[in-house]
């Protein structure tokens, strides 16, 4: 299991130096393989592909695949049932994967290993086969197109998008471990890609939820020194705040405030980027005190909430006709547990959907409050 056959195809993508006298394979002797059948010499174990161990009770890395104790420390419990590993795939040429694995595609004890998702081989491909110079989960399928502008399509290598998925190509933003979450925020502060906004924002949510649920060690990333903004392009890291409150966007502005929306994951997401919760830079008050006024006071707020059929928030709101805080004309406000709202259709909506914890009603109820008829909501 040290040699190859002369003519196997598995030597066409085996590096230069991976055969030879000093090499992990050597070839087998023409004359030897011209004296015996190959489906002889493959039973006892000479090489024409790629090798699959398979090991029905697994303990340990103790199978010699490459970078195996690595994935062993991904693994919650031992392996279910039976390891299988293909061996050998450190020795692949840097510019053969795509033949290489065709190759593996083509074998069907090779195309078994391939097709568990949390086993050896999956694994080790994702991270270090290369397609024009890049891994496996570096590309995503041509046919997800919600990723773009993040991840490049992979390029076409003649292999089903089943197997691409097997071998990690993306179909869905997700991090996994240290180096996804490096890379991907690399990716997200790289001005030269064009990233849509949405999709910013739900990457940074998607970093901070694995932040927080210790997908990887938060410590072990060196932050950004840019992060991607609402405003849709790149900041330096020292110049923005996570938005943890949706209120202050105004004081804070589109291209001071990180691409995200306000969550439960707002500080994990802060310490993450080494940047401060805009919550702790803008700490200011309305100018001037408004009206207070009872929520069941207000006609349109009562039909409003029981057309969405929502309890009228108990309390007061403060009315401004025109609502300033730290200089900034602003819709709404929360201070000191006070909401304020402007005296118009937009600031009333969004201080009643956060009053009414009915946050993501806050379009329908600007619509009702700017036409206060129960056809608005039909």
């Amino acid at each position: 299991d040290e040699l190859v056959l002369p003519d196997a195809p598995l030597l066409d993508v085996l590096a230069a130096d991976a055969v030879g006298p000093d090499a992990p394979l050597g070839v087998l002797a023409a004359e030897t393989a011209a004296d015996w059948p190959a489906d002889v010499l493959r039973a006892v174990g000479v090489l024409d592909t790629f090798a699959v161990i398979r090991d029905e009770n697994p303990t340990g890395p103790d199978h010699e695949l490459a970078d195996e104790a690595d994935w062993w420390d991904t693994v919650a419990d031992d392996p279910a049932v039976t390891l299988l590993g293909i061996r050998d795939l450190d020795l692949v040429d840097p510019d053969e994967w795509p033949a290489a694995l065709r190759l593996l595609a083509d074998e069907p004890a090779t195309r078994r290993a391939l097709a568990d998702p949390d086993g050896y081989s999956a694994w080790w491909l994702a991270r270090y086969a290369l397609l024009d110079g890049a891994p496996p989960r570096d590309w995503r399928l041509a046919s997800a197109l919600d990723l773009a502008g993040l991840y490049d399509a992979v390029p076409d290598i003649g292999l089903p998008n089943d197997l691409l998925v097997e071998l990690g190509v993306r179909t869905e933003l997700v991090v996994e471990d240290l180096a996804q979450a490096a890379e991907l925020l690399a990716r997200l502060a790289d001005p030269a890609r064009t990233v849509p906004i949405g999709l910013a924002m739900r990457a940074h949510a998607v970093l901070a939820e694995a932040a927080l649920t210790e997908m990887f060690d938060p410590a072990e990333v060196d932050p950004p020194d840019e992060v991607r903004t609402l405003a849709g392009g790149v900041a330096p890291a020292d110049d923005v705040a996570v938005l943890d409150r949706p209120w202050l966007l105004p004081v804070v502005g589109s291209d001071r405030a990180v691409a995200v929306r306000p969550s439960d994951f707002d500080g994990a997401l802060a310490d993450l980027l080494n940047v401060p919760l805009a919550s702790e830079q803008v700490t200011d008050g309305p100018s001037s005190a408004g009206d207070v006024v009872e929520w069941r006071e207000l006609g349109a707020v009562v039909l409003a909430c029981s057309l969405l059929d929502a309890p009228v928030p108990d309390g007061v709101v403060v009315v401004h006709d025109e609502l300033v805080v730290a200089g900034h004309r602003v819709p709404w406000w929360v201070h000191d547990g006070a909401v304020h709202t402007e005296d118009s259709p937009a600031g009333m909506a969004r201080a009643l959907a956060w009053a009414a914890d009915r946050w993501g009603d806050r379009w329908q109820l600007a619509a009702i409050l700017d036409d206060p008829t129960p056809g608005t909501a039909l």
